[in-house]
This record gives C-alpha cells, structure tokens and sequence, in this order.
C-alpha cells in the first residue's frame, strides 16, 4: 500500500546515516590507534578543559579547539574511507 512505500527512503535514509556514523568513528579510531601522540594531546585537552569528574559535552566545543580540529579530520577521511568502500 500506499504506506509501504514511503517507508523505504526512510529506511534507507536510516542506514546511510548510520553507515556514514560508524565509518567516521572507525576513521577515528583507526587513526587515534595509529597515533598515540595525537590521542594523547586530545586526552589532555579534554583533562584540562573538563578534569576528571566529568565527560564533556556539546557546550565544551569550543573550549577543546585541538579535540574539533581532530573530528574535523576524522569526518574529511570518512569521506575518502566510504568511497574506497
């Protein structure tokens, strides 16, 4: 019916997010694996900014510039990472 159908695209739509999400966190990880040093400096970062007691969030941002310059970098690899795919 007329129901069936439109529920395709979003179904559709659902999975390449998901896909795209997850081919940008193994970007990361790959990456973080392959420099510790890199990792170590974001860890740092988020230490300083957040310290201990907590994980940052959203209204961190723009306090952990080196952190969303390293997600930046991640999100630009995925685009290459999914076209090899």
């Amino acid at each position: 019916g007329y129901g069936e159908q439109q529920t395709y695209p979003v179904i559709h739509a659902a999975t390449y997010v998901n896909d795209q999400s997850m081919a940008t966190l193994f970007v990361f990880v790959l990456v973080m694996a392959q420099r510790p040093d890199i990792l170590k400096r974001v860890q740092d970062e988020i230490a300083l900014v957040v310290g201990q007691s907590r994980l940052p969030d959203f209204e961190d941002r723009a306090s952990l510039p080196y952190l969303e310059c390293v997600l930046r970098e991640a999100y630009r690899y995925e685009i290459h990472f999914v076209d090899l795919l």
